[in-house]
């Protein structure tokens, strides 16, 4: 058995979540957003802080603008970041077809990431999924 703590045992270690309250897909604050999620954004598990780290938008004439934070090894802690859009929610389809065209550097562990939605056809709905590989 390997007993070797993973790198999101260590944050949740460091935000005093245990039991419970440590796994990947519990909201202990209550602030829609699970541990993965406030993991991979820059989050706090004890504090509502969504409005601060959830993604944002600015919509264009064609497009809109997606951004959202990453982890700068994202890649060394298996995470893996989508940016997901459909034109009708009652179907379950998404599809991968945001372009991301830009990065900038938050701080030592955060960039900003930016993708380009297309908005023709007129009604598009975008989320970010978030995912740990195993």
């Amino acid at each position: 058995m390997d007993d070797e703590a993973t790198p999101f045992d260590s944050w949740a270690a460091t935000n005093n979540l245990s039991g419970a309250d440590a796994a990947l897909d519990v909201d202990p604050d209550w602030d829609g957003m699970n541990n993965l999620l406030e993991y991979a954004l820059g989050g706090d598990p004890g504090a509502d802080d969504a409005y601060s780290i959830l993604p944002t938008w600015q919509l264009g004439p064609s497009n809109v603008i997606y951004t959202y934070n990453r982890r700068t090894d994202a890649a060394a802690r298996k995470l893996i970041y989508t940016v997901l859009v459909t034109e009708d929610l009652t179907t379950g389809v998404w599809s991968n077809t945001a372009i991301e065209f830009g990065t900038g550097g938050l701080n030592a562990d955060f960039e900003s990431v930016s993708s380009r939605v297309s908005t023709v056809p007129d009604a598009r709905f975008i989320k970010l999924k978030v995912e740990q590989a195993p």
